[in-house]
């Protein structure tokens, strides 16, 4: 699998600010989960967009990452409720890109 530049520099920061090793073994995991949590361009009811999370969550669940790297969620409430979905208290949102336009279709 290719990880993004912007993704693998990420995860060498958060290992660094954690105090990870080289002799500890790291489990990272990245996901495009594409226009989450809604799906696509346009806004969905809200139980549509927690079911979305939890489904997300029971496929990351499994995997037990310890440093799970996301493209393509909405903003940094989003990501937080998946971390508290995949394990409450476990996951902590480190680093969330921002975007100043709305959650659209097209380039911005």
């Amino acid at each position: 699998m290719k990880i993004p530049g912007g993704a693998f520099t990420a995860g060498f920061l958060i290992l660094s600010i954690a105090g990870y090793t080289s002799a500890q073994t790291v489990r990272c995991t990245t996901w495009n989960l594409e226009w989450f949590p809604n799906g696509s361009a346009k806004e969905t009811p809200a139980a549509q967009q927690e079911k979305r999370v939890k489904e997300a969550a029971d496929v990351l669940r499994p995997i037990n990452p310890d440093i799970i790297l996301l493209q393509e969620v909405r903003d940094y409430g989003v990501c937080a409720r998946l971390g508290e979905a995949i394990a409450p208290g476990v996951y902590h949102v480190a680093i969330c890109s921002a975007f100043k336009e709305p959650f659209q279709r097209g380039l911005g």
